[in-house]
């Protein structure tokens, strides 16, 4: 995992691919605790950077002195990568709905607005206190839209693109 042969591993402490501040957190927790568990990074041997999970735990004897610490790790980098991926791909989207010149919502398979950008707050009057939350059937104008939306989406259906009309806050 890591690229160290068990020679070079000999005699060694964690801190050797940990570094001395994390290793020294998992000592005082072993210490303190008997056992650590939680997320390092580590270096390869060639310095590349791995995100592991990390149990470890104190073995003791009868009398309760310890006999040797075992760790468990699992390389976790790949999802910590998905992860981050993730989150910029969220903050994309997110950008795109709170900024796009058009009017957008999301909206719940039970009809209930979820979310609204101010595009399409300020093109019908309202405030995001009074649409978000709030059910389609009280912007939508007319009703066989309002059932067709539902019945799809209760499906499991994503729509995209859907022409309807909405009421604004003055009546238009």
């Amino acid at each position: 995992m890591l690229g160290y042969s068990d020679d070079e591993l000999k005699n060694q402490t964690p801190a050797i691919h940990l570094g001395e501040k994390v290793f020294a957190e998992v000592a005082r927790e072993l210490t303190e605790r008997g056992q650590y568990r939680g997320e390092v990074v580590s270096r390869t041997k060639v310095g590349e950077t791995r995100h592991i999970e990390l149990s470890a735990f104190v073995m003791r004897s009868e009398s309760g002195e310890p006999l040797c610490y075992v760790g468990i790790k699992r390389d976790i980098t790949e999802r910590k990568q998905a992860e981050r991926a993730l989150l910029r791909s969220q903050a994309q989207l997110t950008d795109f709905f709170d900024n796009a010149t058009i009017g957008l919502h999301w909206i719940g398979p039970d009809g209930t607005v979820l979310r609204v950008n101010q595009a399409e707050l300020d093109m019908l009057g309202y405030t995001r206190e009074e649409y978000e939350g709030h059910h389609i059937a009280e912007f939508h104008v007319d009703r066989n839209v309002i059932e067709d939306i539902l019945t799809r989406l209760q499906t499991g259906e994503v729509l995209q693109n859907y022409d309807a009309r909405l009421r604004c806050k003055d009546g238009g």
